[in-house]
C-alpha cells in the first residue's frame, strides 16, 4: 500500500493517493471495532496511517507551490480592505482641479499594477481643497510572480561526460531550486541554463506606504513652494488621510 501511495505521489497524483489513505483508515476502523487488532498492533497502525497522510500533506503543499498557490491569485488573497488616500491642501484654482483628480486616478492604476496589488474598483475625489482616491477591496498580499532567471552558459553548466556541473548546481541552490527545474534557451547562438521561480507577493500593507511617491509625482500647471519646506506643490498640504481598512499607512 505503500509503495503505491508513494508512486501516486511522486506522479503528483495527491487526491488518488489520499483515497488509499482513507481506505487505510476505514479499514484499520472496522478491524479494530470487531477487535481483530492487538493494542499493540493497534498503536502501529495509528502511527503508520498517520505518516501516509503526514506525506501526502507534504507533496500538496509542494504541488500548490510548485503551481504558485493558484487559488490565491485572483487577488493574492481570500481577504480584502478598502484604501483610502486624501490631500488636503489650501484651495486649488478651479482650472486645476479636473486634471489633478484625472491624474491622480491614472497613476494609482499604473502604481497598483506595477506593485502588483489587485483590487475591484477604484474611485477619484475632488474639491477645490482636497484629493482622493478610494481603492475598494485590496487585496491583502501583492499576487505572486514567476521570474525566469538565467545561469551559466550549457558549455559551462555540463562536463565532457554531460553531468552537471558545481557552476550548475551552484546556480539553482541559490535560487531554490534543483537541477532536476533546469531548462535551456539559446541566445545568440550560444545555449543557458535557466530555472523558473515563484515569488512570494508580500503583504500589501508593507507596500502601500511607497505610494507617498504617487501624491508627490503629481504635476500642475503652476507649483509653489511654502515655509521652510523644499517641497513644491500646487498649494500647501495641511493634511494627509492613509487608511488601509482601519489601520493608518505611515508616510
Amino acid at each position: 500500500m505503500k509503495k503505491k501511495l508513494s508512486r501516486r505521489c511522486k506522479k503528483g497524483l495527491v487526491f488518488p493517493a489520499y483515497d488509499y489513505v482513507l481506505k487505510c483508515s476505514h479499514t484499520f476502523n472496522l478491524l479494530d471495532a470487531k477487535g481483530l487488532i492487538s493494542v499493540t498492533e493497534r498503536t502501529g497502525y495509528i502511527a503508520r496511517i498517520r505518516n501516509l497522510a503526514r506525506e501526502i500533506a507534504k507533496n500538496y503543499v509542494a504541488e500548490r507551490e510548485k503551481l504558485g498557490f493558484p487559488m490565491l491569485k485572483k487577488g493574492g488573497s481570500l481577504m480584502s480592505e478598502h484604501v483610502l488616500f486624501e490631500i488636503g491642501l489650501e484651495e486649488m484654482p478651479a482650472r486645476f482641479i479636473d486634471k489633478a483628480e484625472q491624474q491622480l486616478l491614472e497613476k494609482t492604476k499604473q502604481w497598483l499594477k506595477e506593485s502588483r496589488i489587485s483590487y475591484e474598483e477604484i474611485s477619484s475625489f475632488s474639491t477645490p481643497r482636497r484629493l482622493a482616491i478610494k481603492i475598494c477591496n485590496v487585496a491583502e498580499y501583492q499576487d505572486n510572480m514567476e521570474e525566469e532567471v538565467k545561469g551559466p552558459a550549457l558549455k559551462i553548466a555540463k562536463d565532457g561526460d554531460g553531468n552537471w556541473t558545481k557552476a550548475a548546481i551552484g546556480f539553482t541552490k541559490g535560487q531554490g531550486k534543483t537541477v532536476e527545474d533546469i531548462y535551456t534557451k539559446e541566445i545568440k547562438g550560444v545555449s543557458y541554463i535557466f530555472i523558473n521561480k515563484q515569488i512570494a507577493g508580500k503583504p500589501s500593507v508593507e507596500l502601500l506606504p511607497a505610494f507617498k511617491e504617487v501624491i508627490l509625482s503629481l504635476q500642475f500647471g503652476k507649483n509653489m513652494r511654502w515655509g521652510a519646506e523644499h517641497l513644491r506643490y500646487v498649494r500647501p498640504i495641511r493634511w494627509l488621510v492613509a487608511l488601509y481598512g482601519s489601520k493608518v499607512i505611515p508616510f
